[in-house]
């Protein structure tokens, strides 16, 4: 994540252009990715630090409360700056309306500008990796905390910046996604050289997903120097997508501070130093539900050699969809169409446990329809067939 050096008087963090944000400057002006921020360290001691970011987000990872943020003014049209700094191409507000809350962030945010991170023709360029997968890209969204007022203030703060990314992914079946347009229409080649700057109107939400779902959090620092350990970090699971064409244009529409052609300028993961990875989703919450009510049957069910069998063969396809779940809408993928809603049960009656019994089963396959994606398609299938026997069986047993 980079805080730019070149800052705009829109944000409160300097009085003019081209002051450097923290002790950046003391790190060096020319520092870049030849070795992919390995040497960063040699000038500015705190990219040596145990808080640093990027990081693999590991497959063992904590799970929490889903709590579903808050945009304000991220659906207004804005005025945004697009500057080629020689390091990445960022767009900066020219508002500070747009207002981050919840997500189980400490407070507000305000977001200052976004930029983004890639690859080359033969390589990816993400700088957060999943679980050793790198993605072509990654999109920084920099917020501030409202408390800390500025930018300059807030770099100094453990959670003084917020900051959403979102990986980037060629999929050779897209045509005109938003991102597309956003790259070949809107920035097209008009901040192709370092120092130059464009005017873009758009709104935040033209490229973000219509949910914010799926995510992962944990305390690390900026990607550039002086790496300060700043930001809380929100990582999504699910990709945005952009086509081959894009990905081919985003290889060649700016050029770096030589003239070439920049590419391939993140940074490499850094170690997690024992942090905590936090995943957080509301697909999570809703198995827990139906977990939940499961057990009220089984706490209710009648001391009988059935009751054993009901309760460890459907506990089994409740841990198959948990081990299953991909934390992206799979719907699609498992065969239902290009509708991705499926019918829920939204409301549980304890009162009737013939009743209910039906009513978690339902929930179950619904959930397994839209969320267990692994085995391309084939778990959902199992889960469904398993929990009809398994309902069936407490209907023939409890005379439902």
């Amino acid at each position: 994540m980079k805080l730019f050096t070149t800052v705009l008087t829109s944000i409160p963090l300097c009085s003019s252009v081209g002051v450097s944000v923290g002790n950046e400057r003391a790190a060096g002006s020319s520092w870049g990715y030849d070795e992919q921020g390995d040497d960063w360290g040699d000038s500015a001691e705190t990219c040596n630090g145990n808080r640093q970011s990027p990081i693999d987000i590991p497959k063992n990872y904590s799970s929490a409360e889903f709590q579903p943020f808050q945009l304000t003014n991220f659906d207004d049209e804005q005025n945004w700056t697009l500057f080629n700094n020689g390091h990445s191409v960022q767009m900066t507000a020219s508002n500070l309306n747009m207002k981050l809350n919840g997500g189980a962030l400490p407070g507000e945010y305000i977001l200052a500008q976004f930029h983004f991170h890639w690859g080359s023709a033969d390589h990816a360029g993400s700088e957060h990796t999943l679980e050793g997968k790198q993605y072509f890209s990654e999109v920084h969204l920099v917020h501030f905390k409202a408390e800390y007022e500025t930018i300059g203030n807030s770099v100094s703060k453990g959670d003084g910046l917020a900051v959403l990314g979102f990986f980037i992914e060629e999929d050779p079946y897209a045509e005109d996604t938003p991102l597309d347009n956003f790259f070949r229409n809107l920035v097209g080649e008009a901040v192709q050289n370092p120092s130059e700057t464009s005017t873009v109107q758009f709104s935040m939400t033209d490229i973000l997903p219509s949910t914010l779902d799926n995510f992962y959090r944990y305390l690390g620092s900026l990607t550039t120097p002086t790496c300060n350990e700043a930001v809380v970090w929100t990582n999504f699971k699910e990709s945005l997508k952009i086509s081959s064409k894009t990905r081919e244009f985003m290889t060649q529409f700016a050029k770096d501070n030589h003239g070439e052609d920049l590419v391939k300028n993140y940074r490499n993961v850094q170690p997690l130093n024992g942090r905590e990875v936090t995943f957080y989703s509301s697909q999570v919450d809703r198995l827990n539900l139906i977990e939940y009510h499961f057990e009220r049957i089984v706490e209710a069910l009648p001391d009988r050699p059935w009751s054993d069998r009901y309760e460890q063969r459907l506990n089994k396809q409740l841990k198959k969809a948990e081990s299953a779940f991909t934390g992206v809408n799979c719907y699609k993928e498992n065969g239902f169409g290009s509708d991705d809603s499926a019918d829920d049960v939204q409301v549980f009656d304890e009162s009737d446990f013939c009743k209910l019994n039906g009513q978690v089963n339902a929930a179950l396959n619904s959930w397994a329809r839209n969320n267990a994606c692994e085995g391309r398609g084939k778990v959902y299938r199992q889960i469904i067939r398993a929990s009809r026997k398994v309902r069936n069986l407490f209907d023939r047993k409890m005379s439902c």
